[in-house]
């Protein structure tokens, strides 16, 4: 997955998710929200497994390669929201992982 998506609509989709992840939790992939790019659409969903929030679209996104992955939401959030940059890329690597990247 590889995308390029306008920072300030990625904050406000993560914002909603927000009331979805739990502070604490034995489970960790609870924590998270999963990233399906598709279309030039990005879609964000998370469950506490009581609430799922599906589908908060980020609008203003050009995805270059579709597919799925997950990043902690208050990782993610915060890296996000101490950035400057009006567009991120955010991408899955080899090894599982999410990476975001700024102009900066």
């Amino acid at each position: 997955m590889k995308l390029v998506a306008d920072r300030q609509s990625l904050v406000r989709a993560l914002g909603l998710c927000a009331r979805a992840i739990p502070g604490h939790t034995p489970k960790p992939v609870l924590q998270s929200v999963r990233l399906t790019a598709d279309d030039d659409c990005l879609k964000l969903d998370a469950t506490n497994l009581d609430i799922y929030i599906v589908g908060a679209l980020v609008d203003r996104v050009d995805v270059l390669e579709p597919g799925v992955c997950l990043g902690f939401h208050s990782r993610l959030s915060a890296l996000l929201k101490s950035c400057d940059d009006d567009t991120v890329t955010i991408g899955s690597s080899g090894a599982g992982g999410l990476v975001v990247r700024t102009k900066a």
